[in-house]
């Protein structure tokens, strides 16, 4: 989207000066950034911009619709559980592998947390999701990932990606 998102999250003020355009008033606006900031970090991620543009245009269309007390079920991302994250498709080991490869210059089968952070951010994806796709992934707690844990945390940025909201931990079993 064209507001400038830093670190895949739109800040109080960014989402502010945009959704005042739809003209609702104030109180309704505080209203629905509460309903759709669900992680309460004070910024919109993707998933909380759509939920609030959701409310927005669901509020223009009908001004007497009371807003709900609580984020409807139905457009908060789905909240994954250790065991609904599948192992990773062969195919896609294939090609984590293929891409960890190249980044692995060395040859130590590590990549740094420097490197890997690195490709990490190329996701787009907000500064907090990569953390926990870090702790999720980094299993042997080293700062580093191993080509088993670099593949875990692209499988993981997929599901995020798709909308879904990553569980704490995780089985052993998706890699």
């Amino acid at each position: 989207y064209s507001l400038a998102p830093v670190d895949g999250l739109l800040d109080g003020d960014q989402a502010r000066n945009f959704f005042m355009q739809s003209k609702l008033p104030l109180r309704d606006l505080s209203r629905i950034w509460s309903l759709a900031d669900f992680d309460e970090d004070g910024c919109l991620s993707l998933p909380e911009f759509l939920i609030a543009m959701h409310l927005i245009q669901a509020r223009r269309k009908d001004a007497s619709m009371e807003l709900p007390e609580t984020t409807p079920d139905g457009l908060l991302p789905r909240q994954l559980k250790p065991d609904d994250i599948p192992p990773i498709p062969e195919v896609d080991m294939k090609a984590y592998t293929a891409a960890f490869q190249k980044l692995d210059t060395a040859s130590t089968g590590l990549l740094s947390g420097t490197v890997a952070k690195a490709i990490l951010k190329r996701s787009c994806l907000p500064v907090t999701k990569l953390a926990q796709v870090w702790s999720l992934a980094d299993i042997d707690l080293d700062g580093q990932l191993s080509n088993e844990e670099f593949a875990l945390s692209m499988h993981l940025m997929r599901f995020l990606r798709k909308g879904f909201m990553l569980p704490n931990s995780i089985d052993g079993h998706a890699i």
